[in-house]
């Protein structure tokens, strides 16, 4: 029980982090985010940072929620 506390409570954090990294995404120049996403096609993150970031988001906030309602379900019952 108490290592899903710790598990959702970290994926909490990576959810947060990558969340503050997107809100401060038009503040690097204007060099470097084109550079950064250069091929909207690949996935590899030197060349499409954004969509990379977003699909890693997407993610860790399904295995967040999951993992917070697995632990109030074992909690509560």
């Amino acid at each position: 029980m108490q290592t899903l506390l710790y598990t959702s409570i970290i994926l909490t954090l990576i959810n947060v982090y990558l969340i503050i990294y997107i809100c401060t995404l038009h503040l690097y120049p204007k060099a470097w985010a084109d550079k950064t996403n250069s091929n909207p096609r690949s996935l590899n993150p030197r060349v499409n940072n954004q969509a990379c970031v977003g699909i890693t988001v997407t993610l860790t906030a399904l295995l967040m929620c999951f993992s917070w309602g697995s632990y109030f379900y074992y909690l509560i019952f």
